[in-house]
C-alpha cells in the first residue's frame, strides 16, 4: 500500500531547475473571480465568516508559525508591498480615552465622559478600544463599515506602510485580517529554488542591482521573472483560499472530524432571536439553491473545482510527512492532531482545504469523490469490499494493519481468583513476556457454576461467548476444574456447531483444559501440596503427605482439602494463597521446570497459551478473517 502511494508520488516529482514554471503549471489557469473588494462584501453579505472567521494579522502569524511557515509581521508587510499576498480585509476600529474621577466613597471611579481632542484633563483616564470582529451577528456593522469606507480590501488600494497604522487620529486604529486558508499561498512562496540555493521572493524584489551582479550575471533578470512568476502563482493560490473561505460555513465542520464525529464551532454565537444552527444552514444549502448559486457567483465551473482539488491533493501529499499514514491519522482525535506542529500540522491544514473542495465537488456532481489514498481495487482487496464506506470496518482493519488493534488475541477463561492471578504470572515468568504484551485478556467468572451453568443447560452461555469471540478471531482458552457441570459443559462445547458461521465448530480440544480433579492435584505432588499448606498456615500447624493423599482420593478432593485445613487451623483455606505458593515454587525453579521431561501440565499450558496468542494476528479485513475461520484455527 505504501509503495503504491510512493510510486504515484514519484510520478509527480518536480524538477528543481524548472521549479517556477512547474509552480505555475501546477496551480492551474487563472480563474476569473470577481474583484477582491466585491468578494469582501460577498463574505459579509452572506455571513461566510461563521465557521472560519477572518483573523487578525497577529493571529494569522501564530497560525502559520505553528505550521512551520514564516508569517512575521515584517514579511507579511513586504509581501503586500510587492503585490503578492494581501490581507483579505483591513479596517479602522475605535480607540478613545475616557475621563475618570474618584467615586464619593473612594472605592472606585466614575466615568466623566470622553476626552475630546485637545481637551486638558488632570484626573485619571482609561484607554478604550472597540475592535472589528467578523461574525454572523456582526453583518450589519460590517456592512456599514464597508459603506463608510472604514472596512476595505487592501488589494484594491495603494500600499500603505504598516507603521503608519499606529499614527494619525488618536481616536482610531487600523487592523488587518487574513483567512487561515491564505497559509496555502505562504506555503507556495516559502522557498524558490535556484542553482541549489534557497532564495525568498521578497528578498529578490528588494535586492540592489549590484547585489544581483555579485550573485550572478543573470540573477537580476531571473529575479524579476521570479517575482512576476510568484505573483501569478499567488494569484492562483489566493483564489483557492478565497473559495475555501466561501465554502467554510458549509463544509469546514465536516473536515474537523475523526470520521465518526464532527466539530461544529462558531454557530452558537448567533443571538437567540436569529438562531440558525449549522444543520439548518446545510438544509438551505441544498433546498434554497445556495450551492449552485455559490458556483455562479464566483464564475466557476465544475471542472475548475476538479482542477483545484487535484492540485491541493498534490501539494498535501508532497508536504505532509504523515502522508503514508493519511487514513490512519484521519481516525485520530481532532484534539490530538491539533497538537502536531511544523510540516505535520501544515499537512493537516492542506488536507482540510482538500476536504472542502472534495465535498463541494461531490455535491456538485452527485458522485462520491473518494478520500485520497482510498480508491482502487487494492483497498478493497486488503480491507474488504465494504471499505472505506463502512467506517467501523475500516477502522478495525487499519488498527490491525498498523498493529494497534486493542482486541485481545486470546481470552483466557478461568473460574476463580487464584487462577486469574497465578496463570498470567506463570505465563509471564515462563515465557519472559508480559501478558498484556501478548494481548491476553483474563476472564474470571468466579465459580464453575457461573461458567458451566446448571446441568440441564451446561455451557450454553459459555458457548455463545466463545462463538462470538472466535468470529472476531480472538482465541478463547478455557481452564476449568472438573467440578459441578464443568465436564458436561466441555463435552457440549466440543460437539457444538457455530450459530454465527456455517460449517464451523465452536471450539476445539486444543483450547480447553479440564483439570482432573482440580488445578492443585493435577499439577503438584502430595509432598508439594503438604509443604505449601504448612507455608499458608505460617508454621502454626504442619501437614503431612498422608493427609493430603487422603484428600486426593476423596470423592470431592477440593472440598476435602478445605475441610482438612479448617480442622487443623480453625479458619478457611485461602485457595488463592495456596495456588500462589505452589506456582511460586515452580517459578523459583523455572529453568529446571522448562527443561523437565515430561513438563508439568501447568507449565506446558503456560507455554501453549503464549504460543497461541503470539501467533494469532488480528485480521485487517473480513476476507482474511473468514479465511482464518475456515482454516480450522478456531474450531
Amino acid at each position: 500500500m505504501v509503495e503504491q502511494r510512493r510510486k504515484r508520488n514519484r510520478e509527480h516529482v518536480r524538477d528543481d531547475e524548472d521549479s517556477l514554471s512547474s509552480m505555475q503549471d501546477h496551480t492551474g489557469k487563472l480563474l476569473e473571480f470577481p474583484p477582491s473588494s466585491d468578494l469582501l462584501r460577498y463574505l459579509v453579505d452572506h455571513r461566510l465568516v461563521v465557521s472560519c472567521p477572518l483573523v487578525k494579522a497577529s493571529d494569522f502569524t501564530d497560525y502559520c508559525e505553528q505550521r512551520g511557515l514564516d508569517a512575521s509581521r515584517h514579511r507579511l508587510e513586504r509581501l503586500e508591498q510587492i503585490g503578492i499576498l494581501f490581507p483579505l480585509a483591513r479596517g479602522r476600529h475605535f480607540v478613545w480615552t475616557e475621563k475618570l474621577s474618584r467615586s464619593p466613597d473612594g472605592r472606585g471611579y466614575v466615568k466623566e465622559g470622553d476626552l475630546k481632542p485637545g481637551e486638558r484633563w488632570d484626573g485619571p483616564v482609561s484607554r478604550r478600544e472597540w475592535h472589528l470582529t467578523f461574525g454572523a451577528h456582526h453583518r450589519e456593522h460590517l456592512r456599514a463599515y464597508l459603506d463608510e469606507g472604514r472596512l476595505w480590501a487592501p488589494s484594491a488600494t495603494e500600499f500603505q506602510p504598516w507603521e503608519t497604522f499606529a499614527g494619525g487620529d488618536e481616536r482610531e486604529g487600523v487592523e488587518s485580517f487574513y483567512s487561515i486558508f491564505q497559509a496555502y499561498t505562504l506555503h507556495f512562496l516559502e522557498r524558490v529554488r535556484i542553482d541549489r540555493r534557497i532564495v525568498r521572493v521578497e528578498d529578490l524584489a528588494t535586492r540592489t542591482a549590484e547585489e544581483n551582479v555579485r550573485a550572478g550575471a543573470s540573477l537580476g533578470e531571473w529575479a524579476k521573472e521570479a517575482v512576476d512568476a510568484c505573483r501569478g502563482v499567488a494569484a492562483r493560490t489566493e483564489r483557492v483560499a478565497w473559495l475555501c473561505q466561501v465554502l467554510s460555513n458549509r463544509y469546514f465542520p465536516q473536515t474537523q472530524s475523526d470520521r465518526r464525529t464532527i466539530r461544529v464551532s462558531g454557530w452558537s454565537d448567533f443571538p437567540f432571536e436569529r438562531q440558525e444552527d449549522w444543520n439548518r444552514y446545510v438544509r438551505r444549502w441544498y433546498e434554497d439553491g445556495l450551492m449552485s448559486q455559490t458556483l455562479a457567483d464566483l464564475n466557476l465551473a465544475v471542472e475548475d473545482i476538479g482542477t483545484m482539488l487535484e492540485n491541493i491533493r498534490f501539494e498535501a501529499s508532497h508536504s505532509d510527512p504523515l502522508d503514508d499514514w493519511y487514513s490512519f491519522v484521519s481516525f485520530i482525535s481532532l484534539a490530538e492532531r491539533e497538537r502536531l506542529r511544523g510540516a505535520a500540522q501544515l499537512g493537516q491544514h492542506l488536507w482540510t482545504m482538500e476536504g472542502l473542495l472534495r465535498l463541494f465537488r461531490s455535491d456538485l456532481t452527485g458522485e462520491h469523490v473518494p478520500r485520497p489514498h482510498e480508491e482502487g481495487p487494492w483497498l478493497k482487496d486488503l480491507y474488504g469490499s465494504s471499505v472505506p464506506d463502512d467506517t467501523f470496518a475500516f477502522l478495525k482493519g487499519l488498527a490491525s494493519h498498523f498493529h494497534v488493534n486493542s482486541n485481545p488475541r486470546l481470552a483466557l477463561v478461568v473460574e476463580g481468583d487464584g487462577e486469574a492471578e497465578c496463570l498470567p504470572w506463570l505465563i509471564e515468568e515462563i515465557n519472559n513476556v508480559s501478558v498484556s504484551g501478548l494481548q491476553i485478556e483474563v476472564l474470571n467468572f468466579r465459580g464453575i457454576d457461573n461458567i458451566a451453568g446448571p446441568r440441564r443447560e451446561a455451557g450454553v452461555g459459555l458457548k455463545l461467548l466463545i462463538d462470538y469471540l472466535h468470529r472476531q478471531n480472538t482465541i478463547v482458552y478455557c481452564v476449568l476444574d472438573r467440578e459441578g457441570a464443568a465436564e458436561q459443559a466441555v463435552k457440549m462445547l466440543l460437539r457444538a456447531s457455530s450459530v454465527l458461521d456455517e460449517g464451523r465448530k465452536v471450539t476445539k480440544q486444543d483450547y480447553v483444559r479440564l483439570w482432573d480433579p482440580n488445578i492443585e492435584f493435577d499439577n503438584f505432588e502430595d509432598v508439594e501440596i503438604a509443604r505449601a499448606l504448612s507455608d499458608v498456615a505460617e508454621g502454626r500447624v504442619g501437614f503431612d503427605v498422608t493427609e493430603v493423599r487422603k484428600c486426593r482420593f476423596a470423592t470431592e478432593s477440593g472440598a476435602a482439602l478445605k475441610a482438612l485445613f479448617l480442622a487443623k487451623t480453625s479458619y478457611e483455606l485461602p485457595k488463592r494463597t495456596l495456588l500462589r505458593t505452589l506456582v511460586g515454587h515452580v517459578i523459583a525453579h523455572r529453568e529446571q521446570e522448562i527443561d523437565r521431561e515430561p513438563r508439568r501440565e501447568i507449565v506446558q499450558l503456560a507455554i501453549d497459551i503464549a504460543k497461541y496468542s503470539a501467533g494469532n494476528y488480528p485480521p485487517v479485513g473480513p476476507d482474511i478473517r473468514r479465511k482464518n475461520l475456515e482454516s480450522g484455527l478456531f474450531g
